[in-house]
């Protein structure tokens, strides 16, 4: 690799082929302050989505690219603004929005389109077929099966 030079003491550049792994275990001692909240970063997603993952959709859907996984992720969102956790133990509110969210949640756990009618949220994207189809097969799959079950069936693709 470039071409044998030495690099200082070091000696010559070598090329080297093989597989890394990282870990991180939460519970060392050293790691114990990297932490984060999920409320805090699933906090305000009305705000979130339209802000960044939506435009990424609208991207994707316009070049005819695929668009599962991000469609997981809202049917995902969807379900935990239901306000309950696959446990039963309830989700704090955690949206300005919260009352409204819950509302087309709930809604959408017999109709996954309910939760698109959003149009303050979603405006043409609830329109997009793709999308609506997408979104619908996951909602209702995470309803049916869990969300482990539906990021598994993801991966497996």
């Amino acid at each position: 690799v470039r071409g044998g030079r030495p690099f200082g003491e070091v000696g010559p550049y070598e090329r080297l082929e093989g597989e890394i792994l990282f870990g991180f275990d939460p519970t060392a001692e050293a790691n114990t302050r990297i932490v984060d909240q999920t409320r805090r970063i699933c906090f305000d997603g009305s705000t979130k989505h339209p802000g960044f993952l939506h435009p990424t959709l609208t991207e994707r859907l316009d070049a005819n690219e695929p668009i599962d996984g991000l469609a997981l992720c809202e049917a995902i969102w969807a379900r935990m603004c239901e306000g309950t956790r696959e446990d039963g133990s309830v989700i704090a509110p955690n949206d300005p929005q919260w009352d409204s969210l819950q509302a087309a949640a709930t809604a959408a756990k017999d109709r996954p389109e309910a939760w698109l009618e959003q149009t303050h949220i979603y405006g043409d994207l609830a329109d997009n077929s793709v999308f609506r189809a997408a979104f619908s097969n996951w909602l209702t799959m995470i309803w049916q099966d869990g969300c482990e079950a539906a990021l598994k069936a993801y991966v497996a693709r």
